[in-house]
């Protein structure tokens, strides 16, 4: 009597997940298969699925190695062998899914998780990254198609010697993928992030309370009234905006938040013609707060760095009143950022930004 054992690990939940959701239906129904080949489009993009979340990255050719030892059958249908996986398989379902649109397909999943998900969207985060490419990639797609172009663009690792494509994305408050986008490598997130939220409401019927989350990008005065009214945002307004300016600078009567640290003012706008609330928050409670606040700037300005860098104590009213404060009044600590800004020379991987 023969004995094997597989080994299935979390691909089994994965896999179930899978089929739960009812994935695998929409793909068929989408990308029905028209060649003679064992393994169906869905059971080819649930093998990528699984291995991607299989901590491994590999060539096409060597696709069919990583389900070696896992029950192939068992996870993705009767009659199914690692060898069915190969990289003739997985190109075809590639150009089934460009063909089709990944982004209409993205979109019809979306939906379906959504219809088998109980909890209700909320909070949508829109957001892009990008990814840098090795190779010439000179000029347009071959074919003529209106296809995304890998160039350069705003290297978001820091490698500006290569060239790119940028990914959007849109998820909610559970962190739920509902849109995905790309975009070609010089695509500016001031167009990208309005297209994604303009396509995402036509495809899908949202409650009028959402409120859509995104950085600073997305405030002009161009989006803004592109936008419109009814729709719900919460962004950082940028400093080149005169209001803000105005703002930082301004001593205001701040309003003590739930969490006694911190305090912040309100005040109403009118920017781009959309009545809006602007925000401004006190200085930092505390040491730590205030440099991990400096890091994530630097992190966003790759092309400087911080030099001597350190947090100072400001002693501050602890009531925000008009006029000189008085001898006896009660005053407390908060802390500021001090240091010397300047221009990093490129390194292809930087290990230290902070000096």
């Amino acid at each position: 009597m023969d004995i094997s054992t597989n080994t299935i690990e979390h691909f089994g939940i994965v896999a179930e997940i899978f089929d739960e959701l009812g994935i695998g239906k929409i793909i068929d129904r989408a990308l029905p298969k028209t060649r003679h080949h064992k393994a169906s489009h869905s059971a080819i993009i649930k093998a990528m699925a699984l291995n991607g979340l299989g901590f491994g990255e590999s060539r096409l050719y060597f696709y069919s190695n990583f389900f070696i030892g896992l029950p192939t059958e068992s996870l993705l249908g009767e009659g199914i062998s690692p060898s069915n996986l190969n990289d003739d398989t997985l190109s075809r379902t590639l150009d089934a899914i460009f063909d089709y649109g990944p982004t209409e397909l993205f979109n019809e999943l979306s939906l379906q998780v959504m219809n088998k998900m109980t909890a209700e969207t909320h909070l949508l985060h829109v957001d892009t990254t990008n990814f840098s490419m090795f190779g010439k990639y000179e000029g347009d797609a071959p074919d003529g198609t209106d296809s995304i172009k890998i160039t350069f663009g705003h290297a978001k690792d820091n490698r500006m010697d290569l060239k790119r494509f940028v990914l959007g994305m849109v998820v909610n408050q559970h962190g739920v993928p509902l849109f995905m986008q790309s975009f070609s490598g010089n695509k500016s997130d001031k167009k990208s992030l309005p297209e994604m939220i303009q396509r995402l409401r036509a495809s899908i019927s949202l409650d009028d309370s959402n409120y859509w989350i995104a950085d600073s990008a997305i405030y002009s005065e161009e989006n803004l009234k592109l936008l419109g009214e009814d729709l719900h945002w919460i962004t950082r307004v940028p400093e080149t905006v005169g209001a803000a300016k105005a703002l930082i600078s301004a001593e205001l009567e701040m309003t003590p938040a739930t969490d006694p640290r911190y305090a912040f003012h309100t005040t109403s706008l009118n920017y781009g013609g959309i009545p809006q609330n602007s925000l401004k928050r006190q200085r930092y409670a505390c040491e730590p707060d205030a440099i991990a606040a400096a890091k994530k700037w630097i992190l966003d300005h790759p092309l400087f760095k911080l030099k001597d860098l350190k947090a100072s104590t400001v002693l501050e009213r602890a009531e925000k009143k008009r006029g000189r404060p008085k001898k006896d009044e009660a005053r407390i600590y908060q802390y500021a950022i001090e240091a010397d800004i300047e221009m990093t020379p490129y390194v292809a991987c930087p290990k230290n930004l902070f000096s």
